[in-house]
């Protein structure tokens, strides 16, 4: 648990009554009012333990440009128009049509909701050490190979 004061980390934290408010605070901060009671912490849930963790991963779909391109002359719009109507500059959209630059994550998943088109796909990774690891094996890379210090 953090302090709301000082943002400190706390592991017995205070429910005080500070200036009207009650916030949990650390030792060092409960001064600054009344000390209401000490917090306990819940008990964690015991987790069931599993092999191997994955984490869900979006990426943007290869054929986005022609994709969005597509998109845009079905609505019959200009690039400006059609910029305009996304809330993004035209500049951008000329690039993402064209290939030079990737679309942001939250921009597909905006086109996806207004146009009902498919942008944004998901994949499980394995999570090792830290590390992503690809969910298929997808061969030996040189990263599998070095060690670093």
């Amino acid at each position: 648990m953090y302090c709301s004061i000082c943002g400190k980390k706390t592991d017995e934290p205070y429910l005080a009554e500070i200036e009207g408010a009650n916030i949990e605070v650390c030792n060092d901060c409960s001064k600054f009012g009344k000390v209401i009671k000490k917090v306990e912490k819940p008990p964690e849930p015991r987790k069931k333990r599993e092999k191997e963790d994955f984490e869900i991963v979006y990426e943007i779909v290869p054929s986005y440009a022609s994709t969005i391109k597509r998109i845009r002359r079905k609505s019959g719009l200009k690039t400006e128009d059609f910029a305009k109507k996304i809330n993004e500059k035209e500049s951008v959209l000329k690039n993402i049509e064209s290939g030079n630059m990737e679309p942001s994550l939250k921009l597909a998943q905006k086109l996806e909701r207004m146009f009902g088109i498919k942008l944004v796909e998901t994949r499980e990774v394995r999570a090792t050490k830290g590390k992503h690891q690809e969910y298929e094996d997808e061969g030996v890379t040189l990263g599998d190979v070095i060690k670093l210090k």
